[in-house]
């Protein structure tokens, strides 16, 4: 199996030259966390060499993904064979693993004094979503937050590329949902209470009589939520706004 490693610019570059299948996904995934884990770099990139790419390299991917977003690092990942990056692209998670094709130039540029770098943060998780007093399908849900747009953590929902719909929801209302019921109209969040529930966040999208209702990983979801707090704190967000653009797109819509 190998697996090599080595610092290129202001990144660490993770090397996979094996195909990923079930026999050896289980040790590839646990070298790789290992690897980010133990290393202090706020970007990564995962350079896959392989030129096939299955269920099980899919599902190591994702997994780095969501190790390194869970410990605020930012994770590349490099597909150099055009098959593999067709995989990820039918499987619909191109944008959710971050995809280039070819190393990252180093930007040298350094921010203005005073102003802290802007960091979005993302986390991918299992969506359960529940048509009826059953479980239905189990969906990918993606949470987004820009510090551009600071009032907003944008929900991506999909089984695919194809099938993806995306929710604006208030980050102030996520978070109130936290704890007790909150939102009105068409997002409701709510802690999920009863025999089973232990654990889970419930999302309604869409009119009571006919949304959709979701259950995500509550304990995620609310670290992630702090971290974007991190980012941007409370009562903060209209610093990161651009007044100016944000006018000139009024006047240019009215």
């Amino acid at each position: 199996m190998l697996i090599l490693s080595r610092r290129d610019a202001d990144c660490l570059v993770i090397e996979v030259h094996d195909v990923i299948d079930g026999e050896n996904a289980s040790t590839i995934q646990r070298q790789l966390f290992d690897l980010i884990d133990g290393e202090t770099q706020d970007s990564y990139v995962l350079d896959v060499h392989a030129p096939l790419l299955n269920a099980s390299g899919l599902a190591v991917l994702l997994g780095c993904h969501q190790c390194a977003d869970e410990d605020g690092h930012r994770l590349l990942v490099l597909l150099r064979e055009p098959l593999t990056r067709k995989v990820v692209r039918l499987a619909g998670l191109h944008d959710v693993l971050n995809i280039i094709t070819s190393l990252p130039a180093t930007d040298r540029s350094a921010p203005e004094p005073g102003l802290p770098a802007a960091r979005s943060l993302s986390i991918t998780m299992a969506a359960h979503h529940y048509p009826g007093l059953q479980r239905g399908l189990t969906l990918l849900a993606r949470f987004a937050y820009a510090p551009a747009d600071p009032f907003v953590v944008t929900l991506t929902l999909g089984a695919g590329e194809a099938e993806q719909a995306c929710w604006r929801l208030s980050r102030e209302l996520l978070q109130a949902g936290m704890d007790a019921p909150a939102g009105m109209g068409d997002v409701r969040v709510w802690p999920a209470s009863g025999r089973g529930a232990s654990g889970t966040l419930r999302l309604r999208l869409g009119p009571e009589e006919d949304g959709a209702l979701f259950e995500v990983d509550h304990s995620r979801l609310a670290a992630w939520l702090s971290r974007t707090f991190e980012v941007v704190p409370p009562q903060r967000e209209g610093e990161h706004v651009d007044w100016d653009a944000e006018a000139r797109h009024l006047i240019a819509d009215s």
